[in-house]
């Protein structure tokens, strides 16, 4: 498997700066010739089904992510200080069906306390991708069964598209639940 992590950083208006990680490109099922030659966008539309026969792929390949993140960027933080979280789905049957086993085999390799639920979706919203107005976090909250103040926080999704999502979240746990940092890792950003 040849390295495809990728590195970004940003600083937004409220002085954090933001890290995200992306495992590689994703064409979108809509632009046919590259998304048939692309065997990591086949392997993303599988996760997105529930397929769980991608995990152990993307397990791999999260880890490798995890371990340069912590080792690079957090050199001195211990394991424990580390919470992954996801941005939830747009229907909540797809948070279990895609996320709780994944998220079993992802806590068991990279010893990280993870949960797929803390921030969830109240109610199913609309999954129009072509929308720019829609807000994907409307109906969305925190579960508030675990601590995250003071936590450094990775957030996980499928795929990164503008990043809006991401940026929205990470404002949320900054301002309201005072986390230390926060860190997206992604499946793949659509090219």
């Amino acid at each position: 498997m040849k390295n495809i992590v990728r590195y970004q950083m940003e600083f937004n208006s409220y002085k954090k700066c933001l890290f995200y990680f992306h495992c590689g490109l994703y064409f979108p099922v809509r632009k046919r010739e590259q998304h048939s030659k692309s065997l990591h966008s086949q392997k993303i539309i599988k996760f997105k089904n529930g397929d769980k026969s991608v995990h152990s792929y993307f397990t791999e390949i999260i880890k490798r992510i995890i371990n340069k993140m912590i080792n690079g960027y957090f050199p001195r933080e211990s394991l424990s200080s580390f919470i992954i979280i996801s941005i939830p789905s747009s229907k909540q049957r797809y948070n279990s069906e895609r996320l709780e086993s994944f998220f079993k085999i992802l806590n068991n390799e990279v010893d990280i306390e993870t949960s797929f639920d803390e921030y969830y979706r109240e109610k199913d919203c609309e999954s129009n991708k072509f929308d720019k107005n829609r807000e994907r976090l409307k109906n969305c909250k925190f579960r508030n069964k675990i601590n995250l103040r003071d936590k450094n926080i990775i957030i996980f999704d499928d795929i990164l598209t503008t990043g809006e999502s991401f940026r929205k979240l990470s404002k949320q746990l900054f301002l309201e639940k005072k986390v230390k940092s926060v860190t997206g890792v992604f499946l793949g950003k659509t090219f």
